[in-house]
Order: C-alpha cells, then sequence, then structure tokens
C-alpha cells in the first residue's frame, strides 16, 4: 500500500531534525571539550615563564655578543629579537639596561631611522657603561651621531669612533670610564695638526689613531698599555712611542720614509710589538726594528721585507734578528713572519731552535689584515693584548 505523498515528507522532516539534534549534541559536546582543554592549557606554566625576571634577564644577557662586541641593531643575537617573543619577555628586555649598552652605527639604513635607533638604544641603556662602534662613514654626516651621545659621554667605555674634527673637539670634556678609543678622521694630509686633548680619561689604556695630524697634547700617553698606529711614517710614530713608556703592546703599520733611521725607543715593558706594511708596494721600513730597545718582549710579528737590510748587502733577515734581539737583551717565545719570503722557513728555525716560529705569505700589507683598526693580530689570542 503506497504512502501518501504528504506522509512521507513529514516522515522525512522529523528525521532531520532528529538528525539535526544529534549533531548539535556532538557540536555541544566538542564545545565542552573544547573549552575544558582551552582552559587546561590556559592554567599550565612553560617552565621559561616560571623563571624570575632577573634569571631570564641574566639569560638575556648572555644571548648577546659578549660585551664589548655590538650586536646588531635587528635579526639573530640582537636584543630587539627579544622584545619580539612575548609580553612578558618584551618588558623583560626593555627593563634590561645592559642588552642596550654596546650599540653598532650603521650606513645602510636612512639617518634619521638611524639616530632614532641610536636615541632609544642610549635610553633603553640606563646607567650602563657604553660600548658605541661608529663605521667608516663617507657620506653620512657624523656629527648628527656625536650629537646624540655627547650628553652620555661620561658613560663611555669603549669607543671607536670615524669622526669629523669638529665632532672630535665636541667629545672632549671628562669620561671617566673610559678604557678602549679608537679614532679615525677623514683622510687629508694637508689639515693642520687638530688641537684636541683628552687628559681626563683615567681608564684610559688602549688607544688606535689613525692617518690623521695631531699635538701631543693629544693623551696622556704614559698610562697606555695598548697602541696601535695606522698609517704613520717611523717618523710619526717615534715621538709618540717616547712619551708610551708603559707600553705592553703596540701595533704600528707604517709607511713613508721607510730608510730613515730613528733614534733608540726604549720600552721597557713592551711583550708584544707588530709591524704591518701599511701598503706593499711602497718601501718597507727596513731599518725600523733596528730602533725599538724591549728587554721584556715575548712576541714579534714583522714582515719579512721589514728585516731586510736596505740598501741590501750580502747579509739576511737572521742577523738582523739576532742584532735586534742582542740589543733588546730580549727572549722572545714567537716571531710571526709576514709577507713574501726570501728565506727557507727551516733557516729561521735552525738559527733560532728556542723561538716558535708562524709564517703568513698571504698577510702582505694592511689590507690583508684581518682588521686593521684592532690590536688584535692573527698569530695572538685576543687574551695576549687584553688582560
Amino acid at each position: 500500500m503506497a504512502v501518501p505523498m504528504a506522509d512521507s515528507e513529514k516522515y522525512t522532516r522529523a528525521m532531520d531534525r532528529a538528525q539535526l539534534d544529534d549533531i548539535e549534541s556532538q557540536i555541544r559536546a566538542l564545545r565542552s571539550r573544547h573549552d575544558l582543554t582551552k582552559k587546561r592549557l590556559e592554567s599550565y606554566k612553560y617552565p621559561v615563564l616560571t623563571l624570575p625576571s632577573e634569571i631570564v634577564s641574566e639569560i638575556f644577557v648572555h644571548f648577546l655578543p659578549v660585551y664589548p662586541l655590538c650586536p646588531p641593531q635587528e635579526g639573530l643575537l640582537s636584543p630587539t629579537l627579544l622584545t619580539h617573543i612575548c609580553q612578558k619577555w618584551r618588558e623583560i628586555a626593555l627593563g634590561t639596561p645592559a642588552l642596550w649598552r654596546a650599540i653598532s652605527l650603521r650606513d645602510d639604513i636612512a639617518l634619521e631611522q638611524q639616530i632614532h635607533l641610536l636615541e632609544t638604544w642610549l635610553s633603553r641603556s640606563g646607567c650602563c657603561p657604553l660600548s658605541i662602534h661608529m663605521e667608516d662613514y663617507e657620506l653620512i654626516p657624523m656629527d648628527e651621531y656625536i650629537e646624540a651621545i655627547v650628553p652620555h659621554r661620561a658613560r663611555l667605555e669603549y669607543a671607536r669612533f670615524h669622526i669629523s674634527l669638529s665632532g672630535l673637539r665636541a667629545l672632549e670634556g671628562v669620561m671617566p670610564l673610559l678604557r678602549q678609543l679608537s679614532i679615525r678622521l677623514p683622510y687629508d694630509r694637508d689639515v693642520p695638526p687638530s688641537y684636541v686633548s683628552f687628559h681626563e680619561v683615567p681608564r684610559l689604556r688602549a688607544v688606535t689613531l689613525w692617518d690623521f695630524t695631531f699635538t701631543m697634547d693629544l693623551l696622556p700617553w704614559s698610562q697606555l698599555t695598548s697602541l696601535t698606529l695606522v698609517a704613520k711614517t717611523p717618523s710619526e710614530c717615534t715621538p709618540v712611542l717616547k712619551e708610551t713608556t708603559n707600553l705592553i703592546h703596540c701595533k704600528l703599520i707604517t709607511g713613508g720614509d721607510a730608510h730613515v733611521p730613528q733614534p733608540d725607543t726604549h720600552l721597557p715593558y713592551l711583550e708584544t710589538l707588530v709591524f704591518v706594511h701599511f701598503v706593499a708596494d711602497e718601501d718597507p721600513a727596513t731599518e725600523y726594528l733596528d730602533a725599538f730597545i724591549a728587554p721584556a718582549l715575548r712576541r714579534l710579528q714583522i714582515p719579512e721585507t721589514f728585516l731586510i737590510p736596505h740598501p741590501y748587502p750580502y747579509s739576511h733577515p737572521c742577523a738582523t734578528l739576532r742584532a735586534f734581539i742582542a740589543k733588546s737583551g730580549c727572549n722572545p717565545h714567537e716571531i710571526f713572519i709576514t709577507g713574501a719570503m726570501t728565506m727557507r722557513k727551516s733557516v729561521y728555525r735552525k738559527e733560532f731552535p728556542t723561538i716558535k716560529f708562524t709564517f703568513n705569505t698571504v698577510l702582505t700589507d694592511s689590507y690583508c689584515d684581518v682588521e686593521p683598526d684592532s690590536p688584535r693580530v692573527q698569530a695572538f689570542s685576543d687574551e695576549d693584548w687584553y688582560p
């Protein structure tokens, strides 16, 4: 017997309503499970988030390059990255001045943005000592940066500046924390001596000076223990070295007046002496080593061309080394010979059997040096330079 059409539709609607009720019941059950799971997750505390803020802050500091090295302003190893993880970490990072105390200024972003970043980091660094690294800017107005730095001058501890003369003068003043200073002015041989002096720097020990003309009143030379002079002639180096009587480490990147004899320079505490040829196609300073008397010397780096007397006689570099050692009365532990070689390595080792010799024929001048604006040398570790 056929079911009437009206009854069939009524039955179908009833089935649909029943199925809908069943689906809604399942949804309610799933929603309840969802809410319970969400509540359980929200109540869960990740172990790292249970650490005291002081511990997290200390972890953050160790996440960065070791001070005074400067982290990047963004990306990996940047303190800015730590502000993007979660709200709690952002608050901790912004409240940790040590994260913002080492600042490397860049030349690949707009000046206004860089000034804003500099001022922001200086503000966030609170009262911490500062490490500021200014790259070799050629086109950017350097004085804009100095204007932002000057109010924080007393906090400078490590400073590497490529700076204008007016900017250098703006930095004059008391810098009680300053330990290391590197100064490079825009190159101009015709600029008269820079009458600038930094004498209220009681902790200053390490200095790098690039090629600019300065007066002997620039620094308290006698308190320095590490000195790097870049692109200076031997005649320009000698007056400075006469005053730096407490040097332990000295790096000279020399060029010009190669064969002008220099008066003796006595450095009684010098342990490390490094010579680098500024430009390989200039005549080497072949007689400069003869002027040094360094009885405490332990390590020497020198291009072999500096060991060959001029004009070239029938003697070899070992004779120059022997004369220097005898005159100084020193007992060097290591000698690092750089540049093109005229003598076999075995000859050096045979002539001086108690000295460790290392050779690098690639390091021919300052342009091959890993970092000319640093007293660090390939043959010697950082610890040799900085106690």
